[in-house]
């Protein structure tokens, strides 16, 4: 009996230990006591930075998947097994990277909410709410890019109706 009670005490130390230790990892990234107030703003603007990276990733990703299923579904109007094939494939890795792009953005998410509570505790009153201003403002310089891709897909579907529209016409007139 006391070697099992000893085996058991043993048990829960090995567990507690464990779990102090995944209650610590997470902290690692999110740490920013013991950095001055302007570098931990500059921390914190990274990941905010890369949230939004990585939402703009998502959204093209998943612009880029329609685009795709457009021509699967192209490929199996017009009978081409192959092509349907290898397009169904490309949707199914566009799939897949953008459900580990959400995973990225979950996690980022969730830092990101952190590092600005551990800020607000690292930054005094008067100075949080004219750093907060500036912090917004850096990122506002930094989010409020034009969307290139965005841009470019306009440019592509507009390029594609044209010549639908320039091939009708060749149709009629001829």
């Amino acid at each position: 009996m006391s070697d099992d009670f000893t085996q058991d005490s043993e048990n829960q130390d090995i567990d507690g230990d464990i779990d102090s230790t995944i209650k610590e990892t997470p902290k690692l990234d999110t740490d920013i006591s013991g950095m001055d107030p302007q570098a931990a703003k500059e921390y914190v603007l990274h990941f905010i930075v890369a949230l939004k990276e990585t939402q703009k990733q998502i959204q093209s990703s998943r612009s880029e998947r329609e685009l795709w299923e457009k021509r699967v579904n192209l490929a199996r109007e017009n009978h081409k097994s192959d092509l349907e094939i290898q397009a169904q494939e490309r949707v199914n890795d566009i799939q897949t990277k953008i459900e580990s792009l959400n995973k990225e953005e979950e996690e980022l998410r969730g830092k990101v909410l952190v590092l600005k509570d551990e800020l607000k505790k690292l930054v005094t009153g008067p100075q949080l709410t004219v750093d907060a201003d500036a912090l917004l403002a850096q990122m506002e310089m930094i989010v409020g890019e034009p969307d290139k891709t965005k841009n470019a897909f306009k440019e592509f579907e507009t390029d594609v109706e044209l010549n639908k529209l320039k091939k009708k016409t060749d149709n009629h007139t001829t």
